[in-house]
């Protein structure tokens, strides 16, 4: 809650400062739990009032808090200070960010803790203009609910046209915004070759300015000179070159305002662009990567107030590293063990990495009887796990043909991809299931020297 309340009084520090007709005359401050080691006494560019005992003695304009502190600035008796000066007229609105997460009971918390607080005040039925902002409870085909959901919470009516959706343009009409633009015209078509791959790699500059004006003048022909890079102008001009570009156009038009996965950017994209049918995935997705990127530094507006070309918005998605297995093969893959299926799973073991020569190899639970590896991950993980130094474990090390026995203790095998059948003999097939295929191993002896 907190973190949400201090990126929104940044930004209305800013709007704030950057008016004249609100800087000096309007004041805000933010009252949340946290502790500050300099809490802020004055406004500033970039922060709104925090010292909390001058917001008590002083209340500013605009209240910035959560619903819990709300809750306790209504009760302690400390704060009590902050409504003295308040009538029944006071309070003229009560905005709420991100309303689509009070749902259930924190809705109810919510909806009952902002009719305590117009009680509290007095203030006259329908006064107080209720103002709730969200980027995700939907569009005009939901204005009904909206409505509904908006009066529960705020104890007030809402008509439809209180509800104030979203417009977007269609890619035809953002590039035909333009001065003289005919949507049927583009000045540009020009698509960086394959032959030009080095140009478009961050790497091959010293810093990201100059990266980004050799992408610039690739796309664009715009040249821009090292004491230009802090001005808008370059950035103005940029957003209209890019309206002109098919490129661009066509990027817009597969995107469709979601996020696409870039091999369904690329599939949609290579159609109209015969330089990325080169097949070269590197190139192709470099050439998306400054192209986008071109996008995020572009400026709409003009020079004296730019403002974002476009919204740029671009999903990371991370998976946590757990439960990684190892193929059993001369040429090993990594994999998740929840993606696999029993099948698969026979036939892969878990990584096990030596901290001292940087080995990597596999581990695996010897069996009570016969020579065949027990892969179940579970039993494996508890064996590994233990304090007791006997484990019932071996890690296996994948070896070079002709590579000689290494100094430790060891056993050099014969390992079976087929059955995880370990093999006294280095030549020949498996005992075990008949099988020609086979990796030479090299098992430590984990009780007289400790593996990695």
């Amino acid at each position: 809650m907190n973190a949400l309340a201090y990126d929104q009084a940044t930004r209305l520090a800013k709007v704030i400062w950057n008016t004249p007709a609100l800087k000096g005359k309007v004041t805000a401050g933010m009252y949340v739990g946290q502790a500050e080691k300099s809490p802020q006494s004055v406004m500033t560019e970039n922060s709104v009032i925090t010292d909390k005992g001058l917001l008590r003695g002083s209340p500013p304009d605009i209240l910035m808090t959560n619903y819990k502190m709300l809750d306790y600035l209504m009760t302690r008796p400390r704060d009590a200070k902050l409504w003295e000066q308040n009538g029944p007229e006071t309070l003229r609105y009560s905005v709420v960010d991100e309303l689509h997460t009070f749902d259930g009971a924190q809705g109810t918390d919510l909806a009952c803790l902002l009719r305590r607080l117009k009680t509290k005040l007095g203030a006259p039925a329908h006064y107080v203009c209720p103002v709730g902002t969200s980027a995700t409870l939907g569009g005009k085909e939901s204005i009904g609910r909206l409505c509904d959901y908006a009066a529960r919470i705020f104890g007030e009516p809402f008509a439809p046209d209180a509800i104030i959706t979203e417009s977007k343009k269609t890619p035809g009409e953002f590039t035909s915004d333009r001065k003289g633009a005919d949507d049927r015209e583009f000045d540009t078509s020009f698509i960086p070759p394959p032959d030009q791959y080095s140009i478009l790699l961050p790497e091959s500059y010293p810093d990201y300015p100059s990266w980004m004006r050799s992408q610039v003048k690739l796309w664009t022909g715009i040249e821009i000179s090292v004491e230009q890079w802090n001005a808008h102008q370059w950035r103005v001009l940029l957003g209209e070159a890019l309206k002109r570009h098919l490129f661009f156009r066509n990027l817009l038009q597969v995107l469709e305002g979601q996020a696409r996965h870039y091999d369904t950017v690329l599939s949609g994209l290579t159609p109209t662009a015969k330089e990325l049918q080169s097949g070269d995935p590197s190139y192709q997705i470099h050439l998306v990567n400054s192209m986008v990127a071109l996008i995020c530094e572009a400026r709409a507006g003009d020079q004296k107030h730019p403002r974002p070309f476009l919204h740029v918005r671009i999903q990371h998605w991370c998976r946590e590293l757990r439960r990684m297995v190892v193929s059993v093969e001369e040429k090993p893959r990594i994999r998740f063990a929840d993606d696999l299926t029993d099948d698969e799973r026979q036939k892969h073991l878990p990584a096990v990495h030596c901290r001292e020569c940087g080995l990597m190899g596999w581990a695996g639970k010897s069996p009570l009887h016969g020579s065949r590896i027990d892969t179940d991950l579970q039993s494996i993980y508890v064996e590994f796990f233990k304090s007791k130094t006997d484990k019932r474990l071996y890690f296996i090390f994948p070896v070079n043909k002709g590579d000689p026995l290494d100094s430790y203790a060891g056993q050099r095998r014969n390992l079976c991809p087929a059955c995880n059948n370990i093999n006294r003999e280095i030549s020949g097939s498996c005992v075990s299931c008949g099988s020609d295929r086979k990796v030479l191993v090299d098992i430590p002896d984990q009780v007289s020297h400790s593996a990695g």
